[in-house]
């Protein structure tokens, strides 16, 4: 970080750190101001690892074996292994991963329809555990729907991501997804309905009820 940049105490919009020198002097607006500014260095800071996170798994493919990064460092995946690295719980490192590969997935045309999130990512406007829900939510790529209009469904839940929770952004996600993919919830619905089945069960007292499951 430049320490330049960390004589800059309020605007949000500035690249480093916020001066903690003076903290207590400081008026509400400049403290909430700080702490937004703070948040997006640690977003952007976040963005970074994930990158690295990603190459790290690449570089740990299943297929590679004990020839595999990680397993050359001796943890059974990249996400134990950036675990490991970094200090994060488990779940911390799995969305740090996860993340990494969207950017990659995004940057190479694996899937474009997530360039919104990589976008939002990158720039640190998004936090990579609501990253990972939008991406986790609208799932993979959707027969019979344009990559156009997949691409503007994730722009939605992207803008809708930045006042939301992850839980939140996570159930929007869904919901825009079985939107556009009507076929497949008329499927699963379908599929659904045929494992149901209806059975006599005969209770202590003698009486017969009807269980359905």
């Amino acid at each position: 970080i430049d320490p330049c940049a960390l004589t800059n105490r309020s605007h949000p919009d500035s690249h480093g750190l916020p001066s903690l020198d003076h903290l207590r002097e400081t008026s509400d607006p400049e403290l909430l101001a700080m702490l937004q500014q703070t948040e997006r260095v640690v977003r952007e800071a976040t963005a970074a690892k994930a990158q690295i996170a990603g190459e790290i798994a690449r570089r740990s493919p299943v297929s590679a074996g004990h020839s595999g990064l990680a397993a050359r460092l001796g943890e059974r995946s990249p996400e134990r292994l950036v675990a490991r690295l970094t200090g994060v719980t488990a779940s911390e490192a799995r969305h740090l991963t996860a993340a990494g590969m969207l950017l990659q997935d995004a940057e190479s045309g694996a899937a474009p329809w997530l360039t919104p999130v990589a976008d939002a990512i990158a720039s640190g406007d998004l936090s990579v555990g609501t990253a990972a829900a939008v991406a986790g939510g609208l799932g993979e790529r959707i027969d019979g729907v344009s990559l156009d209009e997949l691409t503007a469904a994730t722009a939605q839940v992207v803008e809708f991501a930045r006042i939301a929770t992850p839980e939140e952004t996570a159930s929007r996600a869904r919901s825009v997804r079985e939107e556009l993919d009507v076929d497949g919830v008329v499927d699963r619905e379908r599929a659904r309905r045929a494992r149901r089945s209806m059975t006599w069960k005969v209770l202590p007292d003698g009486c017969i009820r009807n269980v359905n499951i």
